[in-house]
């Protein structure tokens, strides 16, 4: 499983829409999918502790509502007005910190087995 677990940075880059045959067409500039498999490579053991898993999901689903407005925010868009109070661009850091709030939660909530 620790090989597969790389395969997890492919899912991810195409989720923001690189595909695996762009990467491999331009090797020379993807070179840092490498670092995909290192943590399968170091980690040699099994954790010994457990977390809880309810701040990893609201973490993703902050995160992927922060992304889905980062698309809208382009010029002639509604959201990317300057004059409105809100600002596409300012709610996606918003969500953005909250992700990151919400990951240091979830890693914080490590118990020992």
């Amino acid at each position: 499983m620790r090989f597969l677990s790389g395969f997890v940075g492919f899912l991810v880059l195409m989720l923001f829409g690189t595909f695996p045959a762009e990467v491999y067409t331009n090797i020379a500039e993807y070179w840092w999918i490498i670092f995909f498999w290192l943590p399968g490579l170091l980690a040699n053991q099994k954790p010994k502790g457990i977390r809880t898993y309810r701040w990893y999901f609201a973490g993703m689903i902050a995160y992927m509502s922060a992304f889905a407005i980062w698309l809208t925010g382009v010029p002639d868009s509604d959201s990317c007005n300057p004059d409105s109070i809100f600002q596409a661009h300012g709610f996606w850091h918003l969500l953005t910190a909250l992700s990151t709030i919400l990951f240091f939660y979830h890693y914080r909530s490590e118990r020992l087995a």
